[in-house]
């Protein structure tokens, strides 16, 4: 676990689970969340990169102090002006968008028929939290070994599926 020092921007992506927390530091922290899927539009760009970020396909190194991405944070970070001027904040998150891409993409992967059963299997675990999900009963629903599963689905989301599931839940 690497720390997050002043200056720098932590990136977490759609659909991640985190936590922080402060230790004996003092902290003060700014968040700037949104959904990606408000800023799609029919242009090639958008529908190329932005799909990829949304169900995990883009990577990116999660922390950078680039100057123009802290720059564009503070900017948006300035209520004021977005009351003003939400447009131009609109053309930040934009702007935001672009250097993430130019400053911290590291691969997309392409294979999205992968990436989109893994979605749709996170997407039943969510949907049926509340029931009592095994690793046995996820790996027969979608005909596969429960420890093909399980190395399957820490593959593709860094978290073995029960592990994956307390986090949701709380």
């Amino acid at each position: 676990i690497r720390k997050v020092r002043e200056g720098e921007v932590l990136i977490i992506p759609p659909h991640t689970p985190h936590k922080g927390f402060a230790g004996d530091d003092p902290l003060a922290y700014d968040v700037f969340m949104f959904d990606i899927r408000s800023f799609y539009n029919e242009t090639e760009i958008c529908q190329t990169y932005f799909p990829a970020v949304y169900d995990g396909r883009a990577k990116f190194q999660t922390i950078t102090d680039e100057p123009e991405m802290v720059e564009c944070l503070d900017k948006i970070r300035d209520t004021e002006e977005a009351v003003k001027n939400p447009l131009e904040v609109t053309a930040d998150v934009y702007r935001f968008l672009y250097l993430m891409f130019k400053h911290c993409l590291l691969e997309i992967d392409q294979d999205i028929h992968t990436n989109k059963k893994w979605k749709e299997i996170v997407k039943y675990m969510e949907e049926n939290c509340a029931q009592d999900l095994t690793t046995t009963m996820l790996s027969a629903r979608y005909n596969s070994s429960e420890e093909h599963f399980c190395r399957k689905f820490k593959a593709a989301t860094g978290l073995t599926p029960m592990k994956y599931l307390k986090i949701f839940r709380v």
